[in-house]
């Protein structure tokens, strides 16, 4: 299983031989610890103003909707465009976690 994780992170790995994909990925990791820090401080100074979980919660719950109404039509934008290849998605995947081995117990 470890050889597999190798493969598949190596082949992962491999537009970063790219200069300008080094970049790109450095500030991509940037801007999402950026974000995150923006995120834990404006909720701590909320609860420290506030001292209530609900505002808090509040808070957290509006940094999330974006994601949450973004995801729900992807998800049904994805299934209805990969309905039809679905079994040969599922078995690249089996095949790229078990290292082409039948992995499976039953």
């Amino acid at each position: 299983m470890a050889t597999s994780l190798a493969k598949y992170f190596g082949e992962a790995l491999i537009s970063l031989k790219y200069r300008n994909m080094k970049y790109y990925c450095l500030a991509a990791a940037v801007s999402l610890i950026g974000s995150l820090m923006q995120e834990t401080m404006i909720a701590w100074v909320a609860y420290d103003i506030t001292h209530s979980a609900a505002v808090l919660g509040n808070i957290m719950s509006w940094f999330m909707l974006p994601m949450i109404a973004a995801n729900i039509p992807a998800g049904f934008a994805t299934s209805a465009i990969f309905s039809g290849s679905q079994a040969a998605l599922q078995a690249e995947v089996d095949d790229r976690m078990c290292g082409g081995f039948y992995c499976h117990v039953l």
